[in-house]
């Protein structure tokens, strides 16, 4: 199963294109947004049926205005923390039930696990929800040639909430996640079932709403820059593993799997080789073994420093190693080391690793030993 869930991953150039542009935003100057937009408050109603134009990119890297084109919207769900819009050009694909069925597991289920986790998330549009558009848009950034390996899913983007581009045509001032939407006829780019986009679209949900809350705490409400593209992205593949393990809570193994799948594939890459693969990529948002690394590594520190410690990287302005240390005051190489050994030491067999060098979420041999069986 772990070669086909990885195929049908976004692939890491497409996070490493939009983020490095949202860190490259800040360094204009600006200053924190105003109290009164710091805390979700609904005035603005969004009602089932209401129909609305987005801004939406159709060119990789998004970085001008020919790299977008307006598309119609029509609200299909609206719920306490989600609404769920589908661009009027959409192939057939969702049924009523589908929509209620994503909307609610966002609403009941995916809101919860990442705000617990990382903090709240802006309300620049004032509506008291974060949009989720199902896009063809989505669908036609991935090329035909690489639908066998890769499949973009999914994107937030920063402009959309940064004060700095509310006049930007670009920017469609608000809290929106672009989705995929299913194309069982492949008349967009890549085949995609409604089942393939029903399974994948949540676990793509998770990943980038850590990325809209970290935007908002780093940059909207602290005036600084994003948070460095690793721990960003060790941030997000923890907040996939947290939905795994929510739904796991439930008894619900189905959906477990789905979410941590990802991570745990990740991380056996990694596992294969650790000594030629970096920690803290020189470029870009890394490798999937470099996302791998930079998951567990966040892992480990979550079983050592508390569930706490993933809302103390997002809710700060510091960024990278410097905010690792700063919120385990201790030294990040000294944690790096350390680290670095657990993943030897913990549950070895015929051997008993101190505390300090152990996981205590997962006992990563049994789980791989489990995989191969």
């Amino acid at each position: 199963a772990s070669p086909t869930h990885r195929a049908l991953r976004s692939p890491p150039w497409s996070d490493d294109v939009l983020r490095a542009q949202e860190r490259a935003a800040p360094l204009l100057p600006h200053e924190p947004l105003p109290a009164a937009l710091l805390v979700p408050s609904a005035q603005v109603t969004i009602k089932v049926g209401d129909q609305r134009t987005f801004q939406t990119c159709t060119t990789l890297p998004c970085g001008s205005s020919t790299d977008f084109s307006p598309v119609t919207a029509r609200a299909q769900y609206v719920g306490l923390h989600a609404a769920l819009f589908t661009d009027q050009a959409a192939p057939p694909g969702f049924t009523a039930a589908d929509y209620d069925s994503l909307g609610a597991m966002f609403d009941q289920d995916l809101y919860d696990v990442d705000t617990r986790a990382f903090g709240s998330e802006s309300d620049i549009d004032q509506n008291g929800v974060v949009i989720v558009l199902f896009t063809p848009s989505v669908n036609r950034l991935t090329p035909v040639d690489q639908c066998a390996t890769s499949v973009i899913t999914g994107y937030f983007y920063g402009i959309d909430i940064n004060p700095l581009f509310q006049t930007d045509s670009r920017s469609n001032k608000g809290e929106v996640f672009y989705a995929m939407t299913p194309d069982p006829q492949g008349t967009i780019t890549c085949t995609l079932t409604t089942d393939i986009v029903l399974r994948l679209v949540p676990v793509t949900f998770i990943h980038e709403f850590q990325h809209m809350i970290s935007y908002y705490h780093h940059v909207l409400v602290r005036g600084g820059a994003s948070e460095v593209l690793w721990l960003n992205e060790a941030l997000s593949h923890t907040a996939e593993e947290l939905g795994g393990l929510h739904f796991e809570a439930q008894g619900r193994q189905d959906l477990f799997s789905r979410f941590a799948i990802g991570d745990i594939y990740n991380n056996y890459l990694y596992l294969e080789g650790p000594g030629s693969v970096y920690l803290l990529p020189s470029e870009g948002t890394g490798t999937l073994e470099e996302r791998g690394a930079a998951w567990s590594f966040v892992r480990w520190l979550r079983d050592q420093y508390g569930e706490d410690l993933t809302r103390r990287l997002d809710e700060t302005d510091r960024m990278g190693a410097a905010n690792v240390a700063a919120v385990t005051s201790m030294e990040f190489g000294r944690l790096a080391s350390q680290w670095f050994l657990a993943n030897y030491v913990s549950d070895l067999p015929g051997f008993t690793a101190p505390a300090r060098l152990t996981y205590t979420t997962w006992h990563f041999r049994t789980t791989y030993a489990s995989l191969h069986q």
